[in-house]
């Protein structure tokens, strides 16, 4: 399967990633864009922006579908989106605190959260949809139930201020990580409410993104203003790896292969390195101009036949190698990973709507 990657600025901007120059290149909304994502089966690219609006656009056409925007807020930026696995909700953060839930079956807004006293940075599903976690600038975390529709737990480091981004672990259910605006790093498990691992000084600026190897269950990275990438070994609770790049760095993702890794940077590039081979980016994604690229996200990998043996994906540090070896649970956990399937796609593509809520 091709590697195809969004990223937004000023615009929305797709790559494979063999050609340096974008696949498709548009723009959804009147002003900055701070978020884009796949729905689950790539056929929807999904943005909020400074306008207000959650825009869903035919990721092949660039048309747009839907667009979904809060009356009662009209005009508050968007900062940050997440689909479930299935596409059946989505999850928005505003800068005005508030937590919004979609439900795109129905086309309504569900449910507000006002989780917040300070804008919200970050949101994100837990694998089995069964929560979401939001992020502000004030430093907080919050965990929200979607059975019970209301928030459940509240997670702060006192020493820590803003929260960039947070992703949850495709293996571990309940290990959430967090990047902030100090530079730490953080292990949440949202069971028992504590932080299970600390890597507090590992950025020497804004810790800005981070994401879990979707093959590797001991491996996490994340990227920062500091221009370095760290890989962690969140099991022995250290650094077994650090990249060095020539810019400040934005945002991180990970291709669902495990070993391809892709960090935009404040510049309006993207870097994008395959872990198996040198410490250099194989491949410089342009497109963006020089505004920063404020995220970026691979299209979602399609499953694959089961196997008894498991795959590894190795991060080489001199002599030292870090790889998953947990057996047949890592591997059948490893293809937990929604399938591209075009029939199933929940949206018409010939019809274009607004969808907005009082």
């Amino acid at each position: 399967m091709t590697a195809v990657l969004a990223s937004c600025s000023h615009v929305v901007v797709t790559h494979e990633l063999d050609h340096p120059t974008p696949y498709n290149c548009f723009k959804p909304h009147s002003g900055q864009i701070n978020c884009v994502k796949w729905n689950h089966n790539n056929q929807i690219i999904a943005s909020g922006g400074d306008d207000g609006q959650i825009v869903l656009s035919l990721a092949e056409m660039t048309e747009k579908v839907f667009i979904y925007e809060d009356e009662s807020s009209k005009g508050v930026s968007v900062t940050s989106i997440d689909f479930t696995s299935n596409s059946k909700y989505l999850v928005s953060g505003g800068a005005d605190g508030v937590v919004r839930l979609w439900d795109l079956k129905r086309s309504i807004l569900k449910r507000s959260f006002k989780s917040h006293l300070d804008e919200v940075t970050s949101v994100a599903w837990d694998p089995l949809d069964s929560h979401f976690a939001s992020g502000s600038r004030m430093g907080d975390i919050v965990l929200h139930s979607i059975v019970s529709e209301s928030s459940v737990a509240n997670f702060k480091n006192k020493q820590t201020r803003g929260i960039r981004d947070l992703r949850f672990s495709p293996f571990k259910h309940n290990l959430l990580a967090s990047a902030s605006e100090d530079g730490s790093v953080l292990v949440w498990d949202v069971n028992t409410r504590k932080m299970t691992t600390a890597f507090p000084t590992f950025h020497q600026a804004e810790a800005t993104g981070i994401g879990f190897s979707p093959l590797n269950n001991l491996l996490m990275a994340s990227c920062g203003l500091d221009q370095k990438i760290n890989f962690f070994d969140i099991q022995d609770k250290r650094v077994v790896k650090t990249l060095e790049t020539n810019s400040p760095l934005t945002s991180l993702a990970f291709f669902g292969d495990g070993h391809t890794i892709a960090v935009g940077t404040i510049v309006g590039t993207i870097l994008v390195y395959d872990l198996r081979q040198s410490s250099s980016a194989k491949t410089i994604l342009k497109g963006h101009d020089t505004y920063p690229v404020n995220a970026i996200e691979f299209i979602n990998k399609r499953k694959e036949a089961s196997s008894k043996t498991p795959k590894q994906t190795n991060v080489q540090s001199g002599s030292s190698t870090l790889m998953s070896s947990t057996g047949s649970d890592n591997s059948k956990q490893a293809q937990d990973v929604e399938s591209f399937d075009q029939a199933s796609s929940p949206y018409n593509s010939t019809v274009s709507r607004t969808t907005r809520h009082p």
